[in-house]
């Protein structure tokens, strides 16, 4: 006879009139567990949930009631027992667990709408030189290195819709605005994409459409069109190579000599050495054709990024990335083409543990060098962004 259909004669569930609340528990979890092998999830979720009537703070019980409810397909249930969980589980490399199921249900909700402020300092807003001489002559103060503080304001979002049982179209779009004191340096940004995704066993991929607008006071406002594709495949659980092919017109009204045509290629292997850490490598080529020959590059780059998830919620991520551009033709008259070579660190931290008020916080820096043979593109760059986000 099924377990809820006994009943003390208090009329409640036998299972809470037992003395052995401990003994109880792990029948009824044992009797879940093989409803939720067979497939009777419905039946399973009963006797889970009535463990937990029992005990509230059986870890198991509530570990495969999420586990049955993502199965069943009732996510936002199944994300609520995960939060639980994140705050009464002492395990740290459970909580990682918890977390990585937790973005995957955010990412795979069909409406999804992000927040976020932030705070930016730099050492170099404009990108500005650090020299002040250039080929005898004066730098102008304009176009040496500036430094500032900026506040983003921001709002994202996306659609999603599955089309199939491996296939789905996503819309995403997002609006931010950056200001300054120095107002010359504020920014509008806007963006929309549209892609259709699929999804097999070992991989997926990508094709999509794009729109970019970005609005500046110092006149160097654009806006980009064009299409990206990209590929992820598995070549062991632990082990995955990505390609991503990205091309788009981009117009500069205020710069036409600007205007042209950029394009990108990326490689990528990514190693889970473990279910907390992950290494990537990836090798990247840039063309930038704009309607002026001096502006025209083709660019290098490799990058390494290490992510860790440590026990208490802390996530850390380092990146370093080198590179170079050449440029086709000769800067002015009597130089030589410009040649550039650069480097940029960056390091990243957030807990998953910490939010203000449902945000949560996040702090990025990085320290970029650029070093070029025309001097007036030398510059380094300190910057920050200390941020909150929150989903809705």
């Amino acid at each position: 006879m099924p377990h809820h259909a006994a009943v003390a004669s208090e009329g409640v569930p036998l299972a809470l009139a037992v003395s052995a609340p401990a003994v109880t528990v792990d029948g009824l979890i044992a009797k879940g567990q093989a409803l939720k092998s067979n497939g009777q999830l419905s039946a399973a979720i009963r006797l889970f949930r009535d463990a937990l009537q029992v005990d509230p703070d059986a870890l198991v019980a509530r570990r495969e009631l999420s586990h049955a409810l993502i199965l069943s397909g009732a996510f936002s249930a199944a994300r609520f027992q995960l939060d639980i969980l994140l705050r009464s589980d002492p395990s740290g490399e459970m909580r990682t667990a918890y977390r990585r199921v937790i973005r995957q249900i955010d990412r795979d909700q069909p409406v999804g709408v992000t927040g976020e402020f932030a705070v930016l300092p730099s050492s170099n807003v404009n990108s500005g030189t650090t020299n002040t001489d250039f080929e005898g002559g004066t730098i102008d103060p304009n176009s040496q290195q500036k430094s500032g503080v900026g506040v983003l304001i921001g709002i994202s979002g996306y659609l999603r819709e599955d089309v199939g049982p491996n296939a789905r179209v996503r819309l995403t779009w997002g609006l931010s605005k950056i200001a300054y004191t120095d107002a010359i340096f504020n920014s509008t940004g806007t963006r929309f994409a549209l892609s259709y995704e699929h999804q097999h066993a070992q991989g997926r991929w990508a094709v999509g459409a794009h729109y970019a607008q970005t609005l500046r006071e110092d006149d160097a406002s654009y806006r980009a069109r064009g299409g990206r594709i990209a590929l992820d495949q598995g070549v062991s659980d632990t082990l995955k190579l990505g390609m991503s092919a990205l091309t788009e017109q981009r117009v500069y009204p205020s710069q036409p000599y600007n205007t042209g045509r950029f394009s990108q290629f990326d490689l990528q292997m990514s190693y889970t050495a473990t279910p907390s850490l992950m290494m990537s490598v990836g090798i990247g080529a840039q063309v930038s054709s704009p309607l002026a020959d001096n502006f025209r590059y083709t660019g290098y780059t490799v990058t390494t990024t290490v992510a860790k998830e440590w026990r208490g919620g802390l996530q850390t991520r380092a990146s370093l990335q080198g590179g170079t551009r050449i440029y086709d033709a000769a800067f002015a008259v009597g130089s030589p083409a410009r040649r550039d070579h650069f480097g940029k660190l960056s390091v990243g931290v957030q807990h998953s543990d910490i939010d203000v008020m449902g945000f949560t916080p996040r702090l990025s820096c990085s320290q970029t060098l650029n070093r070029s043979n025309i001097a007036f593109y030398d510059y380094a760059r300190t910057e920050c962004q200390a941020s909150i986000s929150k989903n809705f």
